[in-house]
């Protein structure tokens, strides 16, 4: 009996740690993610933040560069002269970036690199001249949103013979982009995979669930 229950123990181990080395195959080869999604407002004044991190440089190749973390923020205004700046403080130590017009979207945009990731809320400050206004971003994602991990974890047992046609040897050669955002105040995650050939399929699951939407080839 005893030497049944060390068989049973040793095999439940190697199950385990085979499953948990065969996420991190494709947890490795995420090259961009956007995990949250922030929104506030001060008077006239709206802003929405993603925070999450992006291969630098940029290029769909099915390799994972070097990954920049951080929050991007973009801010809501008419177009004009006036040059705004947005700030906040991690412990004793304050960051700040200057809003630039992107010239494609014509929004306002500023990143700010950093690792940390303030789950519920965090207060920024924006500042034009000598005005200087406390803003309190607050995550749009609900409680039971499945996080990336979960959501990648769901999409490769979905979409098995997909994952294992970009996988040789036990290395998977294709590279993983993941954004989440909100509609309707329902979660989505987009998640697409493009290889060395440069194509790309992009896929869209459901927030709460799981439930796979939507397959379809970019490129």
């Amino acid at each position: 009996m005893r030497k049944f229950i060390v068989i049973t123990i040793i095999l439940s181990c190697l199950i385990f740690t085979s499953g948990c080395k065969e996420n991190n195959i494709y947890i490795d080869k995420i090259s961009e993610l956007r995990q949250d999604v922030y929104t506030g407002s001060s008077d006239e004044l709206n802003i929405t933040a993603n925070y999450g991190f992006k291969e630098n440089p940029f290029i769909i190749d099915g390799k994972v560069s070097e990954l920049i973390y951080g929050y991007t923020f973009k801010l809501h205004v008419i177009p004009d002269e006036i040059k705004r700046c947005v700030e906040f403080s991690d412990g004793d130590k304050t960051y700040s970036a200057v809003f630039e017009l992107d010239d494609i979207t014509s929004e306002y945009k500023a990143f700010i690199e950093t690792k940390t990731h303030f789950e519920k809320q965090f207060t920024i400050r924006l500042i034009s001249g000598t005005d200087v206004k406390s803003v309190v971003l607050t995550s749009v994602l609900s409680e039971n949103t499945i996080d990336y991990k979960k959501a990648l974890e769901i999409l490769t047992e979905k979409q098995r013979p997909l994952f294992d046609a970009y996988t040789v040897n036990g290395e998977f050669n294709a590279e993983i982009f993941m954004r989440i955002f909100v509609k309707d105040l329902k979660p989505y995650w987009y998640i697409a995979i493009a290889n060395s050939e440069n194509k790309l399929k992009a896929m869209l699951i459901e927030g709460f669930s799981g439930e796979l939407l939507a397959v379809k080839d970019v490129f």
